[in-house]
């Protein structure tokens, strides 16, 4: 929410850029953060108004139809995927929940290879087919600059691209709002969208005096209207990821469940085991199964307790969409 503190000093806002409509996107001539095809990350949060038949641009690093490569929420069933010179999309199985806000990234490791990250998760592993073709002389947030009606219908927050490929570990860090510095080692391009008006905003990184983005169309400044996503521990060890958000519209939730099984324990007379319930923060549970133990003729001993194995969980992504304006207290 935005407003004042108890103190009168005006309250730090952030924002977020609005391109619903679609009405615009942010170009920077002249410049690439990476010319690299691969060991390279590119992010951004990103929330995804409508499933459209074409191709959503969320980046592209280079000139689209003649070089580079972007990242893109594919037409038709909306799909995280990576597009090679605008014409070659691959896309990957992540179906994108609409009016949702994630931290999606794409990592490439080596040559025509890219992992797909949501909130720090991977979801998929894909091959591209190309061509391969070193990125140069432009940068892109929402669009390609080729064709109006492959813009982001949508908002976009925190656009990054790293010279290196991040680690869950590093992404899990990189996704949390507001936390980067812009002088990061690795850190080619940081836009935090932090002008709140205007029809520029400027980057921060290793490549940040040439990072002028320019809108071309429309832009609408709105304060940040998501908190971060919190990754935790299940019983298991094992992460689940969530993402929290408020912006305009309902509540929307996604994820998936797995059943955990559970072993047992034995004793001379009998066995009892007790199956354990799996947790996970927001989208999903799984939960373990139990049996009971028996007891030998002519005596009654308890079997002991046996070792549980515990479903795992897997990414649960909700977001609740509320939007407030008022006074905070500190």
């Amino acid at each position: 929410s935005t407003g004042t503190t108890s103190t009168g000093i005006p309250a730090p806002v952030d924002y977020e850029a609005d391109f619903s409509g679609p009405i615009g996107l942010f170009e920077c001539k002249a410049f690439t953060p990476i010319a690299r095809l691969t060991n390279v990350t590119m992010s951004a949060w990103v929330y995804v108004n409508t499933q459209r038949s074409t191709d959503q641009f969320l980046v592209y690093n280079g000139v689209a139809g003649t070089n580079g490569y972007g990242l893109v929420i594919v037409g038709g069933t909306p799909r995280i995927g990576i597009v090679y010179v605008r014409y070659n999309v691959t896309a990957s199985s992540f179906e994108v929940p609409l009016r949702t806000w994630l931290f999606v990234s794409a990592v490439s490791p080596s040559l025509n290879r890219w992992d797909i990250y949501v909130n720090a998760v991977l979801v998929d592993s894909i091959s591209t087919n190309g061509p391969s073709i070193i990125p140069g002389n432009r940068f892109f947030v929402a669009g390609s600059g080729q064709a109006a009606n492959q813009r982001l219908d949508g908002r976009i927050d925190e656009v990054q691209v790293w010279d290196g490929a991040r680690s869950a570990e590093q992404l899990a860090s990189d996704g949390q709002p507001s936390t980067l510095s812009g002088f990061e080692p690795g850190l080619q391009l940081y836009l935090p969208f932090a002008e709140g008006t205007g029809p520029n905003t400027t980057g921060a990184g290793a490549t940040a005096s040439r990072g002028v983005f320019t809108v071309s169309g429309n832009v609408v400044w709105r304060p940040r209207s998501f908190t971060g996503f919190t990754v935790v521990t299940s019983s298991t060890g094992t992460s689940s990821t969530g993402t929290t958000s408020t912006g305009t519209t309902g509540t929307t939730s996604t994820g998936t469940s797995s059943t955990g099984t559970s072993s047992t324990g034995s004793t001379s007379t009998g066995t009892t085991s007790t199956g354990s319930t799996g947790t996970c923060s927001t989208g999903s549970s799984s939960t373990g199964t139990s049996s009971t133990g028996t007891s030998s003729t002519g005596s009654t001993s308890t079997g002991s307790t046996g070792t549980t194995s515990t479903g795992t969980s897997s990414t649960g992504i909700s977001s609740t969409d509320t939007e407030s304006t008022g006074t905070s207290s500190t």
